[in-house]
């Protein structure tokens, strides 16, 4: 006589669920690690691109200005090394064996300060600093045997000449064509003594505006109100576009040695 016994099966298939939550929990587990880990890497990503944007842009001001490029690396190093002490960036222990500091007047070629030859003439010097393979603190990565480095770089040199300005404050400001830029700050009031440093102060009050149509260097009934019009900035011009302009709505371009009419009126 048979007999069917079926309790077996089940009792062959209670390891089978040990098994898939097993699995579950390393999933979960990998997900966790993934998703903590991967937000960690790309804040301090960040971080570093913000810190080698600035020490390539301080470090192409300094050769800009000098032409020394040993100095515009010790710029790029230094700005770099504040951005590391800064709080909240202490996992970016940035190396000084880890940062390279590069130059060229091609954007092809990049030499060593050491190695680098200064461009004849009036070329610019462009530099790039690189950082490379900064290891973070892992949390649940290690347990996956996954690395966890972060490396940045950037290339500043200088910028284009400006040859046309845009969305212009349609108001002329008057100027000494004999002064430098150290005295490009706007209509002086009568009586303000130029050469006194004060006068760069942001508690110095500069007149942009006239308020009287008397004795103005543009003639009677002008308030120095510039009139884009006639320019190519669109509009028909006149008191409307003044308006517009004021309120930041031009559009047009005016490039640097134009002739731009006046707008007599307030």
């Amino acid at each position: 006589m048979l007999v069917l016994n079926r309790k077996a099966p089940r009792r062959k298939q209670h390891g089978i669920t040990l098994v898939l939550i097993t699995l579950v929990m390393l999933f979960l587990l990998g997900m966790a690690g993934f998703s903590i880990d991967l937000n960690h890497q790309v804040l301090n990503k960040t971080r570093l691109q913000n810190a080698v944007d600035s020490a390539a842009l301080s470090a192409a001001v300094v050769a800009d200005e000098t032409g020394d490029v040993e100095l515009a690396e010790a710029a790029a190093r230094s700005t770099l090394a504040s951005f590391s002490g800064e709080s909240g960036n202490d996992q970016l222990a940035i190396d000084g064996d880890l940062t390279t500091v590069t130059f060229s007047f091609n954007l092809e070629t990049f030499s060593l300060a050491g190695a680098f030859s200064p461009p004849a003439g009036n070329e610019d010097i462009y530099v790039r600093v690189s950082v490379q393979d900064i290891e973070l603190s892992q949390f649940l990565s290690y347990l996956f045997g996954l690395d966890k480095n972060v490396s940045a770089s950037a290339v500043a040199g200088r910028s284009a000449a400006i040859t046309e300005v845009c969305n212009i404050t349609p108001i002329a400001m008057c100027g000494d064509p004999s002064g430098d830029v150290d005295d490009a700050w706007g209509y002086q009031q009568e009586g303000v003594d130029i050469l006194n440093t004060a006068h760069n102060s942001p508690d110095q009050i500069h007149e942009v505006k006239i308020g009287s149509k008397s004795g103005t260097e543009m003639g009677p009934g002008n308030f120095h109100l510039l009139d884009f019009g006639q320019d190519g900035g669109g509009g028909s011009g006149g008191s409307a576009l003044v308006r517009q302009a004021l309120a930041g709505a031009y559009n047009g371009c005016t490039a640097v040695g134009d002739t731009v009419l006046t707008k007599p009126g307030n």
